[in-house]
């Protein structure tokens, strides 16, 4: 698909909305837009077609990385208006405010506002959707997604949800799932052998507790490249490493999950990961072993890590003696690790580093100093 036909999906944001583009590219290649070609990814082809629609103007670069990427995109008000006049004309979205008039043969709707009993019923008539961006915090019903068996995104990130629905496993062709709420992740997520995205927002429950435990099953989602968890999170080790020739998870890209364990059948699983994002709060130094962190080395296509420690009750300098990470990595985030400044070797020998954010305690001590050779600053 062109830029320019890409380029329409950004009508399907509210007005004056800062749209991530990690988000917006999963996306793209949730709904077909990009095919592989060559040596690249497709998120990195996904990268190249964003980089031309910026180079066209049509977009607003909001925010920046710290390596120059853009973190956040926008839409000028006069170019969105175009972008969904000219969506819908083509029937490729409808942007709605309660109303399903026109609804039956889109195949991508965008919602903006809390849906009526009226519109869901049209809605079960409007088989042909593929996509479904819900932008309201509340709703309340999901069971009109029993008449969309060809579904492919379906994002409700900004919806609190008392639980998760059961019409979801249903969604064979789901490759773009996420959610929000007081959820519980049920066995059956692994039905959905199309998915490509897994993104979900926990909320505390009324007794405190905001750990959402994912089931074991989740190693059976042989799609799947980004599972992203935002909150407390726990994902099970895989119990056995996968049979010869044969690679889980082979396309797992991102991981962000708490408390992890990386034993050997875990490195084995997730060979290709590409960014990690992990939190530990175990407040007992004896018990990090059982975490595997010395595994790390051996993410062999790792980039980008982000490591945080929660600060309650840990013992200074978390990390065990021997710890080593990918030469690969280009991007280091640590917060809250507590290491003496002298295992900034660490750091130094990492040649491919270009970003490093050190972040609350991630050193601690009265001084740095620099060992002859090493860089600072």
């Amino acid at each position: 698909m062109s830029s320019e036909s890409m380029f329409s999906v950004y009508g399907r944001f509210p007005r004056n909305y800062r749209i991530p583009v990690s988000k917006l590219t999963k996306l793209w290649i949730a709904e077909g837009f990009l095919k592989p070609n060559g040596p690249k990814s497709l998120e990195e082809l996904a990268e190249g077609c964003l980089e031309d629609i910026v180079k066209k103007n049509l977009v607003l670069i909001i925010e920046k990385r710290s390596n120059g990427k853009i973190r956040f995109c926008g839409l000028h008000d006069l170019l969105r208006d175009l972008c969904i006049q000219k969506a819908r004309m083509e029937e490729f979205l409808h942007v709605t405010n309660n109303s399903a008039r026109g609804i039956q043969h889109q195949r991508r709707l965008s919602i903006h506002f809390d849906i009526s009993d009226g519109f869901v019923a049209k809605c079960a008539s409007a088989s042909p959707i593929h996509s479904i961006l819900y932008f309201h915090w509340s709703l309340a019903s999901l069971s009109f997604l029993r008449g969309y068996r060809l579904l492919r995104v379906l994002d409700l990130l900004r919806t609190v949800l008392p639980f998760m629905p059961p019409e979801i496993t249903q969604l064979f062709h789901l490759r773009f799932l996420a959610l929000s709420g007081r959820l519980k992740v049920p066995p059956s997520i692994s039905k959905l052998q199309n998915l490509q995205t897994l993104m979900i927002r926990v909320y505390r429950w009324e007794t405190g507790d905001s750990i959402l435990f994912l089931p074991i099953e989740m190693w059976e989602m042989r799609q799947l490249r980004h599972l992203i968890v935002y909150g407390g999170s726990m994902l099970p080790t895989p119990l056995a490493a996968a049979p010869s020739g044969r690679r889980v998870l082979e396309n797992l890209q991102t991981l962000s999950v708490d408390n992890f364990k990386f034993t050997s059948q875990a490195i084995e699983m997730i060979p290709n990961l590409k960014k990690l994002k992990i939190c530990y709060d175990c407040p007992f130094r004896a018990a990090w072993i059982e975490y595997c962190l010395s595994n790390l080395v051996h993410l062999c296509q790792l980039e980008t890590l982000n490591l945080m420690f929660r600060p309650i009750g840990l013992e200074v300098n978390p990390f065990p003696a021997i710890f080593t990470l990918p030469s690969t990595l280009q991007k280091l985030t640590l917060t809250d690790c507590a290491l003496p400044w002298q295992d900034m070797a660490i750091i130094r020998s990492l040649p491919n580093l270009e970003v490093l954010k050190l972040r609350d305690d991630a050193f601690i001590g009265d001084e740095w100093n620099a060992v002859k050779g090493s860089s600072q600053g």
